[in-house]
């Protein structure tokens, strides 16, 4: 009896994982089908544009809850929130440096007080000057000192006068006088009412020129230190 022929052998096995997936490279899934891309977080989107617009607080916000979304989600936009977050702090930086400025300055201009205008007639005086020593003839007008530093005058008042025309010597003086007077009690309320002071203002040359500009000094013909407020 003839044997029957053996079977053709059967192809190598090779171990199967059931479950297992091995996309083929460059992106394809299953069945060769390219994959969609990871989709933008919607916050760092909006953390950045928020950021442009100024808006920190809200720009701070979406940046956080972004960082947050994204490596949970498995999203894009990490470097979006982080810009986002960026630009906030830099504009708020900026603003506090510019505040900061700001309140030095205005504390500065607050504690300069206002001068007269400057001209050839009157130095810029303000009330609380001393001079250091007083020129009756007004030849000159000597800058300010400290009145701690021996001095002979103390500028307690400073005002103006107005019109265009000049009123005329007596009307002058009487003005001045008048207004001196007026000022010095609340100026220094202990001052003795009767004492010296001498009275810078307009001459019909100055006035002319611009000069309105009345100044009172209290006068020590021996020099003082200290204020008369004291």
């Amino acid at each position: 009896m003839t044997q029957p022929p053996p079977p053709p052998s059967a192809p190598p096995a090779y171990p199967v994982h059931p479950g297992a997936h091995h996309p083929a490279p460059g992106g394809y899934g299953p069945a060769g089908m390219p994959q969609p891309p990871r989709p933008v977080n919607g916050f760092a989107i909006a953390s950045l544009v928020l950021a442009l617009l100024t808006l920190i607080p809200l720009s701070v916000i979406t940046g956080i809850v972004a960082l947050v979304q994204i490596p949970r989600r498995g999203q894009r936009g990490k470097g979006l929130a982080i810009a986002g977050i960026a630009i906030s702090g830099a504009i708020l930086l900026s603003a506090i440096i510019l505040g900061v400025a700001a309140e030095f300055a205005g504390a500065g201009d607050q504690d300069a007080p206002e001068r007269a205008p400057q001209s050839r007639y009157t130095m810029q005086y303000v009330p609380g000057d001393c001079i250091e020593q007083v020129d009756e003839n007004r030849t000159v007008d000597p800058p300010p000192v400290k009145c701690g530093e021996p001095h002979q005058g103390e500028v307690f008042a400073v005002f103006d006068m107005s019109g265009s025309a000049y009123p005329g010597d007596e009307a002058v003086w009487e003005y001045a006088t008048k207004g001196c007077d007026e000022r010095l009690p609340g100026y220094a309320p202990s001052a003795d009412p009767d004492a010296e002071y001498m009275i810078y203002f307009p001459t019909a040359e100055s006035w002319a020129d611009g000069d309105r500009w009345v100044v009172c000094v209290a006068f020590d013909e021996t020099p003082r230190t200290g204020s008369i407020r004291d």
